[in-house]
This record gives C-alpha cells, sequence and structure tokens, in this order.
C-alpha cells in the first residue's frame, strides 16, 4: 500500500473545495474526480484521509514540514489541533494558486500553529 504525496492531497483539497458549489453537476462531478483520484492511490479513503495515509501506529512521515506545507496537507496532518473554522479556511483555498494577503497571512498563522503542535508530537 502506498500513501498519498502531498500533490495528491493538494488535488484532493481542490477538487473537495467544490463540495460546496451550488451547482449540482459541478459537485456531482467533483465526487466522481475525488473518487477516481482515490482509487489511482490504491487507498482506501479512511487511509486516505488519515494523516499519514495509514494508522496512527505508522507514526509520521518525517518529511512533513508545516511551514511549508499547502493548505491540503495542513489539513490532513493537523486536522486534530484546527477549528472548524480553520479547517473549512484551508479547505476553501486548497483551489487556489494565490492568495490575498489576507489569507497568506491567516495561513501563515494556521502554519505557525500546526508547526508548535507539530513540534510537541502532536499533542496539544
Amino acid at each position: 500500500m502506498m500513501a498519498a504525496d502531498p500533490a495528491t492531497l493538494d488535488r484532493l483539497a481542490k477538487i473537495c473545495g467544490l463540495f460546496g458549489s451550488d451547482q449540482l453537476g459541478e459537485r456531482a462531478a467533483a465526487a466522481q474526480r475525488a473518487e477516481t483520484l482515490r482509487r489511482k492511490t490504491g487507498l482506501s479513503w479512511a487511509e486516505l484521509l488519515t494523516a499519514n495515509g495509514g494508522t496512527a501506529s505508522q507514526g509520521r512521515a518525517p518529511e512533513f514540514d508545516p511551514e511549508r506545507a499547502g493548505p491540503a496537507a495542513l489539513l490532513a496532518k493537523c486536522a486534530p489541533v484546527l477549528t472548524d473554522w480553520e479547517r473549512e479556511f484551508l479547505a476553501s483555498i486548497g483551489s487556489q494558486r494565490t492568495y490575498t494577503q489576507r489569507q497568506a497571512n491567516r495561513l501563515s498563522v494556521i502554519r505557525e500553529k500546526c508547526a508548535s503542535w507539530w513540534a510537541n508530537g502532536g499533542r496539544a
């Protein structure tokens, strides 16, 4: 079994960002694209959505860097420490390639929060 790489997680976040669309067809297409992506990884949804692509006993991937991580990776790796608003914010900007200054500032705060939590072994 392989773990999902950060690029795959970022792509999944972009696709999932369309789940909130007002257009039924756009939501359905996004769900189909997400399922196609999941099948290509060979992972179950539970494995794909967990922080390390498997069970908690496997530990964390050492290459994760919260200070450089994209919104999808932050959402996947740091969900336990994030507020509902922060999780929704990360999901909403996952499909963006650039950010407004305000979004960039908020992303920076979330990255710092995640880095602190990650450095503490994932404990609050």
